[in-house]
Formats: structure tokens, C-alpha cells, sequence
């Protein structure tokens, strides 16, 4: 069970965002922070221990790009952690196919723990390195790690087609890329409940010939 407190900011912080969640996510998205708590006593799945700072921090920050991936039918979360964003997007959007890519061991074994507990038949999880992963172009290849645009893009290109798009989800510092055959196509300002700070997400995609 989650605390009282990160119950009722998980509540009041779904209800700000500018899409319905139902009863039945709302019951998914605390079955999440409630295994992550238990897992992290023993595993160091993330650095934010606090309940009600992982509701937004973690479930409302991942859940802001929601609106940018409406039109997808796939989706790889590179360096996913602690299953994020891609448990939270696999969560809303059960028609969407989400592979999780995490090479650490453990938290490949919690996002596998994860997506039974939750019932989330629509999420794959693969415990590789990102650049010796082979798949088909993924429509969307997202990533909220800290890595830099162009390094994002040197050991994801290949995961993506003409069609694709490279989604990093960054602070307010601006971005530059330089990697050939790739442009940043728009700045999309995300708005967060209940989290201080400014988010963006950068929209990369090839560049037409």
C-alpha cells in the first residue's frame, strides 16, 4: 500500500493532466510505486526514495509525453531504469507495443516483475546493450536518461526508420546535434503537475533527402 500522502498527489496530480486516466490505471500506477518501493530496499532501482516525489518525479513526468506518442504502434525505452517511461506509457496506451531496453540485470528483472504484476501483456523486456540490439524500426525510440542528443542518436540510429521518431526527454538546458542525416524537428515544452523545474522534449528525426 502507498503512504496516504503519495496516494492522494498521485490522485490530485492525475486528475491535472489534460487526458482521463481511468480507475483501473490510477490502481496500476500505485501497484507500480508500491512494488518500486518494496524492490528498492534491496535493489538501487532509482535515487528518489520518497513516495510522493516519485509521484512526480517518475509517474507524472514519464506520463507528460503521452500526447507525442498518440499516433505510434511502437515504442523502445532506451536505458529504461526502473521501467521509465515505458511502463508508465505501456500502462495508457494497452494497444501500443513497448519493449523496455536495460542492461543492468536487476532493474531488467524488476520491469519484468513489474509488467506481470501490472498485467501489461503489451511490454517486452530486453537485458542488452543498446547497440547490439536488433529489431525491426521502432516507430518511437524514447529515452529520459541524461545522455547528450548526439550520443542518443550514435547508439540509436539503427533502431529507426525514415519514419521514426527520436524522442529525449531533457530539463530546460538546451540541446545541439550533429550527427549527420539528423535534425532536431521541434522543442516540445512539457508541463508537469505538481513538479518545479522546466521539462522539454526534443522531436528528432531524419532529415529528409
Amino acid at each position: 500500500m502507498l503512504p496516504s500522502g503519495a496516494q492522494e498527489k498521485l490522485e490530485r496530480g492525475l486528475d491535472a493532466l489534460p487526458f482521463a486516466v481511468s480507475a483501473a490505471q490510477r490502481a496500476q500506477f500505485a501497484r507500480y510505486l508500491d512494488l518500486l518501493n518494496k524492490w528498492n530496499q534491496v535493489h538501487n532501482l532509482t535515487a528518489v526514495r520518497d513516495a510522493e516525489e516519485q509521484v512526480s518525479r517518475h509517474v507524472l513526468d514519464c506520463l507528460a509525453v503521452l500526447p507525442y506518442i498518440e499516433d505510434a504502434a511502437t515504442l523502445a525505452d532506451i536505458g529504461s531504469g526502473a521501467g521509465l517511461p515505458a511502463l508508465m506509457l505501456a500502462i495508457m496506451r494497452p494497444q501500443l507495443a513497448v519493449t523496455a531496453l536495460e542492461s543492468n540485470g536487476k532493474k531488467a528483472a524488476f520491469i519484468r516483475e513489474a509488467a506481470r504484476a501490472l498485467a501489461l501483456a503489451n511490454v517486452q523486456v530486453v537485458a542488452q546493450r543498446v547497440e547490439d540490439w536488433q529489431a525491426p524500426p521502432q516507430a518511437v525510440i524514447i529515452s529520459r536518461a541524461l545522455a547528450a542528443a548526439d550520443h542518443f542518436i550514435a547508439l540509436t540510429a539503427h533502431l529507426g526508420d525514415a519514419n521514426s521518431r527520436w524522442l529525449l526527454m531533457k530539463g530546460r538546458e538546451t540541446e545541439t546535434l550533429t550527427v549527420p542525416g539528423f535534425a532536431i524537428h521541434a522543442l516540445h515544452p512539457l508541463s508537469v503537475p505538481l513538479l518545479a523545474g522546466e521539462r522539454t522534449l526534443l522531436d528528432i528525426r531524419r532529415e529528409r533527402a
